[in-house]
């Protein structure tokens, strides 16, 4: 017993513990890396436009509305975000991390969302669908320049990253029609805004996106990127959502 407690006292023994703390440290590093967090927030981002595209114009009409108050309800946030997306960016490149712009913009899309099972008629609808929409669309550029910037500064793809978003909204887009077909329409909005709870949430794991003031990046050291290249976009996670909305 005497012995064991002395080699337990020599500092190579101790060092032997800290570098197992350390290995496990480093595993669960690699796992959790900046890049997966951000795509498991691409992937949930876009569940919930997937739900509304797929029941979004149907329970519209099943609470009465008729098809020109449904375009308007559509069509608002989309007027509102042409000046306010200005006003998004200048807000996110003035703050200390683009990531706090995200979140904000999350949790309030996530919150507002409640306000639908309590919405009767056009306006109330327009209202918060509205208070939906615009927080939601407006932190999505900033998402997307926050997501190339670290992928540049790491010498990571944000083409995988992108393509979580549409796999997503592909998933969410299927769900949403095997719910309302086992559930009727009455599970829409109950499903519609787990989805935006879900996105505030993770937004809270997102990583912090710009690079300390002297950190020498990958993309400074390697030139600039090469994705102006027309063919180094042309990929299926590309091609493929824009071909769906055109034929939708």
């Amino acid at each position: 017993g005497s012995v064991i407690a002395k080699m337990l006292r020599k500092p190579a023994w101790r060092f032997l513990a800290r570098g197992s703390s350390t290995m496990s440290g480093f595993r669960v590093s690699q796992l959790v890396t900046p890049e997966r967090r951000t795509m498991l927030y691409y992937f949930v981002n876009f569940t919930s436009s997937g739900a509304a595209v797929a029941y979004a114009g149907i329970w519209f009409a099943s609470q009465g509305l008729t098809s020109g108050e449904i375009g308007i309800v559509n069509s608002l946030s989309v007027f509102l975000l042409l000046g306010l997306n200005i006003v998004v960016g200048r807000i996110a490149d003035k703050a200390r991390d683009w990531r706090q712009v995200i979140i904000g913009g999350a949790l309030m899309s996530a919150i507002v969302p409640i306000g639908l099972f309590f919405s009767r008629g056009f306006l109330p609808i327009l209202i918060v669908w509205t208070c939906i929409a615009v927080p939601y669309a407006a932190i999505s550029p900033v998402a997307d320049a926050a997501a190339l910037r670290m992928t540049r500064r790491n010498g990571t793809e944000f083409g995988t990253i992108r393509a979580f978003g549409t796999v997503g909204y592909m998933v969410s887009n299927a769900v949403t029609g095997v719910l309302v077909s086992a559930f009727s329409g009455a599970i829409f909005i109950p499903f519609y805004v787990g989805l935006n709870l879900a996105r505030g949430v993770v937004a809270l794991w997102l990583p912090k996106f710009r690079a300390p003031p002297v950190a020498e990046t990958v993309s400074a050291v390697a030139g600039p990127p090469l994705a102006g290249r027309l063919r180094e976009v042309m990929k299926p996670w590309f091609v493929l959502p824009i071909f769906g909305s055109a034929v939708v």
